[in-house]
């Protein structure tokens, strides 16, 4: 996470440099209408119209993967349920098999 921070810290560094460094006045051509902007605020706005997009995406995907872990959970839980029914009846099956063979020890002690 640091990391991440101080390379995006980095990055805001070299592009505010340049941008600086490139600051004279261009006409911007979209369509058919034509503006004339400082460069340096086509580069500024460039990567911060960058930055948001990736944060959108970022945002978007880590709320994929909380939906997910959610429903993982939920499945888990579910099957931790049924192990735990699972093991009562197996319990449950164990004491009556050993009841039955205790009857049948006692009944073949008695003949």
């Amino acid at each position: 996470m640091r990391i991440g921070f101080i390379l995006s810290l980095l990055f805001g560094v070299i592009v505010t440099i340049f941008a600086v460094q490139n600051a004279e006045t261009v006409s911007i051509n979209f369509f058919s209408n034509s503006i004339k902007i400082s460069q340096a605020l086509v580069i500024f706005i460039s990567a911060i119209s960058g930055a948001l997009i990736i944060t959108l995406l970022g945002l978007y995907r880590e709320f994929r993967m909380k939906l997910k872990i959610r429903q993982q959970t939920k499945i888990i839980s579910q099957l931790e349920k049924e192990i735990s029914e699972c093991k009562t009846k197996l319990d449950s099956s164990t004491q009556i098999i050993s009841n039955e063979s205790s009857i049948k020890n006692l009944e073949h002690n008695e003949n």
